[in-house]
């Protein structure tokens, strides 16, 4: 089957085991229950080229921004969304079941274990025949252009077997590749990737990650009004929570108040 683009910008509309998932992660339940409002509230801008086999990705909830990029077939060092140094590895398998193609990756060197991530296109619903049979020729199409899911897996140091995992939900819009959010992220990211990740690579320079990558695409003043206008809850809630919550909550080093303020521009 041929392999998905997953370039646009995806908004979490539901997730599956959540508690669960972080408990597996390590997270105290007082610090679970401070960010279980927050879990349904991300979304995910992906650059995706398919030809040059790379995987931009930008992660955006209340805690903080969470760049990477991720090259088929090959080794790579990284951090994860909380700063730790690890590998990252990523290739592609087809599912029996479904037959779709996904989209594995896999962090080596957390301190919760080995990191796995499957991410798919979910057709289940294109098909729907009642849907067809129901809609005029002269009816637009559906709002939602398509679905992506994505599941989340920890296993443990020593164990084969998965701890558990979760799954996220998103839907992306049919305009989404036109989005403000995705050209500021190939403009401020992508581009900054100097000719490929891969060629980056093969010449002995890896993405080192979320500390360097987060403070080199955190929003800048020109970046506000595409959140802004992508952003799925409203911006302005979303910019005070996130000031409060990377303050008080975030255990990176990557942030000083002095840093939030030059970065982000939300504690004046």
């Amino acid at each position: 089957p041929p392999l998905p683009d997953f370039t646009g910008v995806w908004h979490q509309v539901r997730h599956e085991n959540a508690d669960a998932y972080f408990t597996a992660m390590g997270y105290s339940f007082a610090m679970r229950k401070i960010m279980a409002p927050f879990f349904g509230q991300s979304t995910e801008v992906v650059s995706h080229d398919v030809a040059k086999q790379e995987l931009h990705l930008k992660s955006i909830n209340r805690r903080g921004v969470w760049t990477r990029t991720h090259v088929d077939n090959r080794p790579l060092p990284m951090r994860t969304a909380d700063g730790q140094a690890v590998e990252g590895h990523a290739w592609w398998e087809k599912d029996e079941e479904s037959g779709c193609m996904v989209y594995k990756t896999k962090l080596v060197g957390a301190k919760q274990g080995t990191l796995e991530t499957w991410r798919w296109i979910d057709r289940s619903g294109d098909d729907d025949a009642d849907d067809k049979e129901n809609r005029h020729a002269e009816d637009p199409p559906p709002a939602t252009e398509k679905r992506m899911v994505v599941k989340s897996i920890v296993y443990p140091d020593g164990r084969e077997e998965e701890a558990t995992h979760m799954f996220w939900h998103f839907e992306s819009q049919q305009n989404s590749r036109s989005s403000p959010l995705l050209k500021s992220f190939e403009e401020t990211y992508v581009a900054q990737k100097g000719g490929g990740a891969r060629e980056r690579l093969e010449g002995g320079h890896g993405d080192d990650g979320t500390i360097d990558d987060r403070r080199a695409a955190a929003p800048r003043s020109r970046d506000i009004g595409a959140m802004a206008a992508a952003a799925p809850v409203a911006f302005e809630s979303l910019k005070d929570s996130l000031a409060e919550w990377v303050v008080k909550f975030s255990n990176s080093h990557w942030l000083s108040d002095t840093a939030i303020s030059d970065r982000f521009g939300i504690l004046d």
